[in-house]
């Protein structure tokens, strides 16, 4: 399986953005439950989201599209993916995440499934899980 590593053989790094603290509680057990993936930093904003998404260097802002309603997480670093948690099984919700800057767009009810391929994928352009 292609797992995603930063040189030197480390983990794949991301930073969760949830604004619901049993959400966030979720995510990083989703996320640190799978081999090669880590949690480095939870936020329950998008701007501190992104923030700590460039002081970790992360690989992926797994963010809710709640947060992303709201608020931008600002200038990410170029090899930062990130990735929205949607609750509208639609295309448009997609694509509006997509116009806000997201590579993928999972919903929030399939994150278990949907989620941990995603953090595996390399540099793939945008889908929607």
């Amino acid at each position: 399986m292609d797992q995603r590593r930063r040189p030197g053989g480390d983990a794949t790094r991301v930073v969760i953005a949830h604004g619901s603290p049993a959400g966030r509680y979720a995510l990083r057990l989703l996320v640190d439950a799978e081999p090669g993936i880590e949690t480095v930093a939870v936020t329950a904003q998008a701007t501190e989201g992104g923030r700590l998404a460039r002081a970790h260097d992360a690989d992926f802002l797994v963010l809710s599209e709640q947060l992303l309603a709201v608020g931008r997480p600002g200038l990410m670093p170029a090899s930062c993916a990130v990735v929205v948690l949607g609750l509208e099984d639609h295309p448009a919700a997609a694509a509006a995440a997509k116009a806000r800057g997201a590579r993928s767009y999972v919903l929030w009810d399939r994150a278990a499934e949907d989620l941990p391929p995603v953090l595996r994928r390399a540099a793939q352009p945008f889908a929607a899980a």
